[in-house]
Formats: structure tokens, sequence, C-alpha cells
């Protein structure tokens, strides 16, 4: 079958289809764009039925004059085995007795249709889990020094740029004490959210308390001197240093290195470099 109309041609060219029914809506003839988008077989013979061909397709009474990418879009699958997204119009004929039927391919809207709303919805559940982890309370974590050394330098650079302090403070086990104290758990139940404890395995930790100056340092270093000593973990050496300007963190780190140092040569059960805090 062959239809050779400029409406036909056109209707093709755009990604459509049209066939002309009789008034007993049987198909008369159609283009090649109508025979992809019905999925119909090459050489398909006989009487064909537009309800046969197309049994998802809306009554044609409902239809309009001009096809839409809303209802009454309809999903139909031919005989290629292909699923496509089509709309269709009915145009009536100037004698009434024909009726052309145009199907337009809404197959790429509706799959973007679809993306969308499968991306809006994993944006919704993004944002539910970022409301989730904004309202969850800041835990301070436990590093590796390697780790600690690049918080360090963040937090550094961030007190460089808003103007607000940076303290460190190291602590250093004595070899005496019992054995199975967890210290890390320790340290963290003295220290706040926002703050890092970092550890090198040997019972040498290192904690940062960025927006704190010196004084509020001590208070820490005294709080967590408390923790263990009460946990016999009596002659810990602790020093603290607050950071200078524009000072790198190695430097920092080794200045309260240095001050943990003097505070366990000293002999204390605990000790604090109160010179540097």
């Amino acid at each position: 079958m062959e239809v050779s109309s400029v409406l036909d041609r056109l209707v093709d060219a755009t990604g459509g289809g049209v066939c002309r029914l009789a008034s007993d809506g049987t198909v008369q003839d159609y283009s090649q764009g109508f025979a992809v988008l019905a999925g119909i077989r090459q050489g398909s013979k006989g009487r064909l039925e537009v309800h046969t061909l197309l049994p998802g397709m809306p009554a044609l009474g409902s239809l309009g004059e001009a096809a839409m990418p809303e209802p009454p879009v309809f999903t139909h699958v031919g005989d290629d085995g292909i699923a496509r997204e089509l709309s269709p119009a009915l145009v009536e004929g100037k004698d009434r007795e024909e009726r052309w039927l145009v199907l337009v391919d809404h197959s790429s809207e509706a799959r973007l249709r679809r993306k969308q709303r499968r991306m809006g919805r994993e944006l919704e559940d993004l944002q539910s889990e970022l409301r989730t982890r904004e309202n969850a309370p800041l835990s301070p974590q436990v590093r590796t020094m390697r780790k600690m050394a690049a918080s360090l330098e963040a937090a550094l650079e961030c007190g460089e740029r808003y103007r607000h302090e940076v303290t460190v403070l190291s602590i250093q086990l004595s070899d005496k004490g019992p054995c199975g104290i967890d210290v890390s758990s320790l340290i963290l139940r003295c220290v706040r959210g926002v703050d890092d404890v970092g550890t090198d395995g040997a019972g040498c930790f290192c904690v940062l308390l960025p927006h704190t100056e010196a004084r509020g340092g001590r208070i820490v270093a005294e709080r967590i001197g408390a923790k263990l000593l009460a946990a016999g973990l009596g002659g810990a050496g602790i020093g603290g240093a607050q950071a200078k300007s524009e000072e790198r963190g190695a430097a920092l780190v080794q200045r309260s290195e240095r001050a943990c140092a003097q505070s366990k040569a000293d002999g204390g059960e605990v000790l604090l470099a109160v010179d540097v805090l």
C-alpha cells in the first residue's frame, strides 16, 4: 500500500505516520511511517482493522484532530517487538467518508519523563539522607597520623581564612598501666564532634581542636588527663600548642610534642606543659 499525499510525506518526515480509514474503521492504506510505528510486517495483506493493529489505542470517537504528548498517549508493541509511546489524532475528510488516523511517536519524551521522575525520586532520597546526616549529632573521628596531617592542614587553612584559633594536643602514654583499655574511646569522650583524634597505634595520640585557643585546649587536656588517671594510666605526658599565624601543621605538632615530652619528663601522674598552654 502506498500513500503519496504531501501530508503523509510530511507526517512521516517528522517521525509520525498516517493511515486512511474507511467509514467502517478498516485501514485502506498507510504510509511507511505508520507501518513502522504500528509494527506492521512487510507484505501484510487482507483486511486490516485499526483496533486489531493498535489494540491499546483509545476509541476513535474520543480522539481530537491534534496529537498531544499527554493522554491519550498509549503504549503499543507491534509485530517487531518494539514498545512505543504513541499519541493518536483523527482528521475527518471533506466528504466525511474518509478519515485519517495520525500517529506521533512520543517514545523519547516518555523515556525522558520516566528518567526525570526516576532522577526526581533519587534526588529526594539524597536530600532526605542529607537532612538525616545534618540533623545527626557530629561524632569525633579516630584517624591514622597520615590522615590526621591532612585534617590538620585543612583546619589551619580554614583558621587563617576565617580568623579562628586552632590548638593541638599531643599525648604520650606511660609504659605502666593496666592492659585492655581502649585509650581512643577515653579520649573521644573528652572532645567535641568537630574535633579529630589521631594515633600511631603505639601509645601516642594527637588531638586537633579547631575553633579553640590555648585556654580551651588546657581545659580539654585536663579532662583527658583525669580520664587517663581514673583508668589507671598515670604518668602520661600531655602537651599542647596553639597555632601561630601561617604555621604549618608539622611545626605545630612538633611544638606540642616537645611540650608533651617535657610534661612526661617532669614525672607527675598527669602533667600539662602549662608554659605552652
